[in-house]
């Protein structure tokens, strides 16, 4: 059974002006993850910051703009010869994440949305091998360019709990990504895969704290 720990925390950035009437917010976020099993030694460390700002067209409309460092981590330990190597395989990327949301207001604090965010990344895969020399086992690093581009489409709520406060929450539940690889060496083919499917873990659940102007 796979142990999963979520944590998940807020950093609040600060507008520079304020209006009578709420044009907007700007909220910073911050998620981190780490999941871990008992029948083996393979672990996953996962963390995702960055600002957001949103612009409020109407009642019911409000478009916006994220950027997101992801940073991600997979180790396992590996036998050779009797000597146990730890592996990790790291990827680092920076996102930048447009996104729409449909308003339906409950009452004067209280709202649901569903949200549409297109995001396009780029950064590092660092990737751990074991190579043996003369009998003799070293661990060497693969360097490898990351492109992505993901969809995904959810539901959210938001709350204002005090003037020119409010806490949200999103979850995006259906999501597709497009990822290309490259290692960076002479003549390497660049490789993609595409995923398709439900986020369903609390890990896709994202917390913010805003500040509304």
């Amino acid at each position: 059974m796979r142990k999963s720990i979520v944590i998940v925390g807020t950093a609040v950035l600060a507008a520079t002006s304020a209006h009578a009437q709420t044009q907007g917010f700007v909220s910073g976020q911050m998620s981190m993850s780490s999941t871990s099993s008992p029948d083996d030694d393979a672990k996953t460390a996962s963390g995702i910051f960055g600002p957001v700002v949103g612009y409020n067209f109407n009642e019911k409309i409000v478009v916006g703009l994220g950027l997101n460092y992801t940073g991600n981590t997979v180790s396992d330990k590996e036998d050779f010869n009797g000597q146990l190597f730890e592996l990790d395989n790291k990827t680092n990327l920076l996102t930048i994440a447009p996104f729409m949301r449909y308003m339906k207001k409950v009452d004067e604090d209280f709202s649901l949305y569903g949200q549409l965010t297109l995001g396009v990344g780029f950064g590092k895969n660092t990737d751990e091998n074991i190579v043996a020399v003369n009998n003799l086992a070293a661990v060497v690093e693969t360097e490898s360019d990351v492109d992505v581009f993901s969809t995904s489409i959810g539901p959210g709520v938001v709350y204002s709990f005090a003037p020119r406060w409010a806490v949200n929450a999103d979850w995006g539940a259906l999501r597709y990504e497009s990822r290309s690889v490259k290692a960076d060496v002479q003549g390497a083919e660049k490789y993609t895969t595409n995923t398709f499917g439900l986020a369903l873990t609390p890990g896709a659940i994202t917390f913010g704290l805003n500040w509304l102007f």
